[in-house]
């Protein structure tokens, strides 16, 4: 069992390459896996995940060391909506040191709370272009949420089906014609699909992912009673409802409870408390049972 733990381990890292069984034009014949990514360990690697050489003996090149790239002088980008300066800038990684959404400052989260990725990307849904949820707060990707209009010059919109990059003024257009748009449990996110014409690129809603699940991570760790006292299963049935629907509001009296048995290490009665009221929102029964089966797992550490 070591052993085959071992050699998991070692495809995983990049160490080890998989033989590839069947190889197409222009594979090789064994490839290995991107060590800088995370794995679903139901699904099988995507193509951007893997890397193909030759032999079984052939380094990995993700770990090889790799020259400095030679950038050539800022053209500016291509752009269906007028003049791009200032978008321009934003996407210059030397003038986005002060800004909120820049790639280099994306965090990521822990390897246990990262695991919960495919239950989140299956309730949450990812969602490429700014909707109104059903209270009226303008969200995109998977599950984030921004109601401020400021914010919106600050992420990377593309113009949709397409690669090319909205300007400031595209962007703040969109968004004052996706707030005179209705809202409410009759008005989905395909109903504004084919309003609002900007979307962000799916590496970034990704990384944005990542990055809502590493600040919510930090917000529980640092606030949350007890959190550091829960194992993985707890902390990750915990966050579900932090992720969804914000586990500091504690003027709930659900949430008060959910804090007291926090702190009094009552297992029963904080998974208990976990379970959001589903009778006005069907889509939460599921996502409660998954929740609650993830903290009867768990346990505190005391």
């Amino acid at each position: 069992m070591k052993e085959h733990e071992q050699y998991l381990l070692d495809v995983i890292q990049g160490r080890r390459p998989f033989k590839n069984p069947n190889p197409k034009l222009g594979e090789g014949k064994y490839y290995y896996l991107d060590p800088n990514q995370e794995y679903d360990p139901m699904a099988p690697a995507r193509p951007d995940q893997k890397t193909y050489v030759p032999s079984e003996d052939s380094p990995n090149p993700y770990l090889q060391p790799q020259p400095p790239a030679q950038q050539p002088p800022f053209q500016g980008y291509a752009s269906a909506s007028g003049s791009i300066s200032n978008a321009a800038a934003r996407m210059n990684s030397s003038a986005l040191d002060n800004k909120k959404y820049a790639e280099h400052n994306l965090k990521k989260p822990s390897t246990e709370i990262a695991k919960m990725k495919p239950f989140l990307r299956g309730v949450e849904k990812p969602i490429p272009h700014p909707y109104r949820d059903i209270y009226g707060y303008t969200t995109f990707g998977i599950g984030h949420m921004d109601n401020n209009p400021q914010n919106m010059t600050e992420y990377p919109w593309i113009i949709k089906n397409s690669n090319l990059l909205a300007s400031d003024d595209k962007i703040k257009a969109e968004t004052q014609k996706l707030n005179r748009l209705p809202y409410g449990k009759n008005y989905p996110a395909s109903y504004y699909k084919k309003r609002i014409d900007i979307q962000l690129p799916p590496d970034y809603s990704e990384k944005l992912f990542n990055h809502d699940l590493a600040i919510r991570e930090n917000e529980l760790r640092r606030g949350f009673p007890n959190y550091n006292h829960m194992s993985p299963d707890m902390q990750r049935a915990l966050m579900d409802v932090h992720y969804q629907s914000n586990a500091f509001n504690k003027q709930k009296p659900q949430i008060r409870k959910l804090h007291d048995a926090a702190r009094q290490f009552d297992k029963e009665n904080f998974c208990k408390a976990l379970m959001r009221d589903d009778s006005k929102r069907p889509d939460l029964t599921e996502r409660n049972k998954w929740t609650y089966e993830q903290c009867q797992k768990g346990y505190f550490i005391k």
